[in-house]
């Protein structure tokens, strides 16, 4: 029994070592970012790998589970930390906050009007939306009444991102290379109380793609370009809290992750969701008011809610 419980560890802990590790290549194969999607479920497998290694005594298997568990802790850990960094400064007095919501509506949506209560109940000031031109196109009209709103459809482009704002807000057009293949964003421009700023919702291309990488770091080059007024960028990134995808989004952009983790994907399966892969950012102008999961809507993935400050002096 002591043998067999000492092999079932060595086993688990090499598995698991050999995952983190292999991820780590994604730093040059994007392809093999993948791997680190799968963090947030490894870290956790590890620890109880190396508990219980170093309850039978198995220095193999302590030295296979501390080595993968200080790589992958450390790759997840600095990015969720990443997103609840310190922020200097303060808001100014009655400065503008802001609620944003991101949501992917998810094409086959069983039950549109899910989605429409979702977002009418968390009645956000700016909702970024994405795959609007599925099941829940037809109820699009319904969610927030009264709200202004652009999306991305014209020029014969369906209408797959939506944005709704409880202020005018109008569509600035994004000139691409023609002969390039391009993310699929949708930048506006809204006219708050306290003055413009600009939302840009995105939609990326999963991580196997090839295109996937020149699409964010398209995005990642749109928003430093748009930065110069107070940002933010939300949307379904299809790229998770602790890939290396995700981390030089943020370092091209120059933009700040609001949403540290949550995980959104899945929201429709059996198994709990673990990959946070919807996430909000800012430029320097905004201050972290704190970041919360909503509920699915039937989608396939949950929502985030951001509350953001506008900072004083910048």
């Amino acid at each position: 029994m002591h043998l067999a419980a000492r092999a079932l560890v060595g086993m688990a802990a090499a598995a698991a070592t050999g995952v983190v590790l292999v991820g780590q290549l994604g730093r040059t194969h994007h392809v093999l970012d993948q791997f680190n999607v799968m963090l947030p479920l490894l870290v956790p497998v590890l620890a109880v790998c190396l508990a219980s290694a170093l309850r039978l005594r198995d220095r193999p298997s302590v030295a296979v589970a501390a080595i993968g568990l200080l790589v992958g802790g450390y790759q997840l850990g600095g990015a969720v930390l990443s997103g609840l960094g310190r922020e200097r400064g303060g808001a100014a007095p009655g400065s503008l906050q802001i609620k944003v919501l991101t949501l992917s509506t998810f094409h086959s949506n069983p039950d549109p009007g899910a989605i429409v209560a979702l977002v009418n109940r968390e009645a956000p000031d700016i909702a970024l939306l994405q795959e609007t031109n599925g099941t829940v196109a037809p109820f699009m009209p319904a969610l927030l009444p009264g709200y202004r709103r652009i999306q991305s459809c014209g020029g014969g482009r369906p209408c797959t991102l939506t944005i709704l704002s409880r202020w005018p807000i109008r569509n600035l057009p994004v000139t691409w290379p023609p002969s390039r293949a391009h993310a699929d964003v949708l930048v506006g421009e809204v006219r708050t109380p306290a003055g413009p700023l600009r939302v840009i919702d995105v939609h990326m291309a999963r991580p196997y793609v090839k295109s996937s990488q020149m699409f964010m770091q398209q995005g990642a080059e749109l928003a430093r370009r748009e930065a110069g007024v107070p940002l933010v960028v939300g949307g379904d990134f299809n790229t998770a809290t602790g890939t290396f995808g995700l981390a030089r989004f943020a370092q091209v952009s120059g933009l700040r992750r609001q949403d540290s983790f949550i995980p959104t994907y899945p929201a429709n399966r059996p198994l709990p969701a673990f990959a946070g892969i919807d996430h909000v950012f800012a430029s320097k102008h905004w201050l972290r008011a704190g970041c919360r999961r909503t509920s699915a809507g039937r989608s396939d993935h949950y929502g985030v809610l951001c509350r953001l400050r506008l900072r004083a002096g910048v």
